[in-house]
């Protein structure tokens, strides 16, 4: 039986979670799962995107077996300025106008509250407007790579927004969900564990997206431990 620790700065890593556990109760393996929500105080957290070099790695192969294509890294405002997915394409030799970064401010926090609400909706329409606007060549294959955990849960609003373009979603989480093999006999269990009180409203919407991936996951949520003292910061 393995025992695994998925970290995130808030919920959308549950996604990378769930996809694991799945992944163990099929091929009957056991599995001590703990979701760890790194995300710091209630008013105030950071911006990190787990394993940029898988990231990176899986939006370089896609660009790579699509040539001529263009990628739009769709991100919060703190992964966008910070540049590393565009900087880390530009060295494996993309040309710098085939690539757009569109930050997509406080859409994390929104999609969180409720994947599939007016207001992500809205949102996901802006940005992808903005970004769609500065395509180099809007006749050319576009990749939508998404540098957030979060976006995958509005991935259907994203390819919504895009019409008539039919991009590519590149989606980090799916790999990350696949990074580990079954081992050993056993059963499934879960428990998530926050440092910050996760509303009511916060957590039936997650548990809407999880539960038909990993029901144990889903109710992990549901009876989640709040432990102030769960790390200093």
């Amino acid at each position: 039986m393995r025992s695994v620790l998925v970290t995130d700065s808030g919920l959308g890593g549950l996604s990378v979670a769930a996809a694991l556990a799945e992944r163990f109760r099929r091929a009957g393996a056991g599995l001590e799962l703990t979701y760890f929500n790194a995300w710091p105080e209630q008013e105030r957290g950071f911006n990190r995107f787990p394993s940029q070099a898988e990231g990176l790695r899986m939006i370089h192969e896609r660009m790579l077996a699509r040539p001529g294509s263009q990628v739009i890294l769709f991100g919060t405002l703190t992964t966008i300025a910070s540049e590393v997915h565009r900087n880390g394409l530009i060295d494996r030799g993309i040309a710098p106008g085939r690539i757009v970064a569109q930050a997509c401010d406080r859409l994390a926090a929104e999609i969180e509250q409720d994947p599939e609400s007016r207001t992500v909706q809205d949102m996901i329409g802006r940005f992808v407007a903005e970004a769609v606007s500065r395509l180099a060549d809007p006749g050319a294959p576009v990749l939508a790579a998404f540098c957030c955990t979060h976006y995958n849960y509005s991935a259907g609003l994203f390819r919504a927004a895009f019409a008539p373009l039919e991009p590519e979603i590149v989606n980090p989480n799916e790999a990350m969900g696949a990074c580990l093999e079954p081992a050993g006999a056993g059963p499934v269990r879960a428990r998530v564990l926050s440092r910050i009180v996760l509303s009511d409203q916060k957590v039936a919407a997650m548990v809407r997206q999880i539960r038909p991936v990993s029901p144990p996951l889903a109710e992990a949520l549901i009876r989640y431990r709040h432990d102030p003292d769960l790390f200093t910061y």
